[in-house]
């Protein structure tokens, strides 16, 4: 499923969904962090204000701070320094989550997922799909099986354990926000004789098969925002998520 092109995707560490009880991760935080790490610059540094990210995900500014907040204390992000004319923060994602050797200079991926990079960078899969939505489907990543191309994960067993119980949703707004993802061509659903009651979840091209897609290219440039990243004259595309060393650049590239 995952093309060479790394641009195309999110690496996330599975402890965002195996340990999102213990973690106390709702959805909100799940799909924060998960946006955070599509922004981060090279310096893991992630500058994106507050503004950007409770307008993109449609949700309250006090819920996108106590989501931040639960990132803070479990020790996923560190908050820096404010930053910018906005005085917006700067916040740094942390190396035992992103599975970096800071001395060694290695990174390992052997406890990672990848999710598609346009479910969190086109404005119209957040918007339309939904916060929830979003969660499933990386929680459904999480349970991605390389040599079938397919997941089954369940979504509630009989003692409770499954992905409800990891994003702490119902099973019927489980079943809603699936049945939303496949509705909107993001993943294929199958019964599974073999397996039990659990279905088969395949991933589709997103680029390829998604209703969004086509829509949110001819819909991105209307309502783009742009923001100070922190560094002066830079310029950062909420559109295509890139930074632009000055406004002429920006004119060019960032529309």
């Amino acid at each position: 499923m995952k093309s060479n092109n790394n641009n195309r995707w999110i690496l996330l560490n599975n402890k965002l969904i195996d340990d999102a009880v213990k973690l106390n991760l709702n959805v909100y935080s799940i799909v924060i962090y998960a946006l955070s790490c599509r922004f981060v610059n090279k310096k893991q540094e992630w500058t994106v204000p507050l503004r950007f990210i409770y307008k993109r995900l449609k949700i309250g500014r006090s819920t996108a701070i106590k989501a931040i907040k639960t990132l803070i204390n479990n020790g996923m992000i560190e908050k820096k320094r404010k930053a910018g004319i906005n005085g917006q923060n700067i916040y740094m994602l942390k190396d035992n989550w992103l599975g970096f050797d800071r001395i060694r200079q290695t990174k390992n991926i052997k406890n990672f997922f990848w999710i598609d990079n346009f479910i969190m960078e086109r404005r119209r899969f957040i918007e339309q799909l939904g916060v929830i939505p979003i969660a499933v489907y990386i929680a459904l990543h999480r349970y991605y099986n390389s040599k079938t191309k397919e997941a089954y994960p369940a979504l509630k067993k009989r003692n409770g354990e499954g992905i409800c119980k990891q994003l702490n949703i119902g099973k019927r707004t489980a079943i809603k926000a699936i049945k939303k993802l496949e509705n909107f061509g993001l993943i294929s659903i199958r019964k599974n004789k073999k397996l039990g009651t659990n279905n088969i979840y395949s991933f589709n091209e997103i680029e390829k098969n998604s209703t969004l897609n086509n829509e949110d290219k001819k819909d991105e440039d209307k309502n783009e925002e742009t923001f100070d990243n922190g560094d002066k004259g830079f310029y950062f595309s909420s559109n295509k998520g890139n930074f632009y060393k000055d406004k002429k650049v920006y004119d060019l590239h960032g529309e």
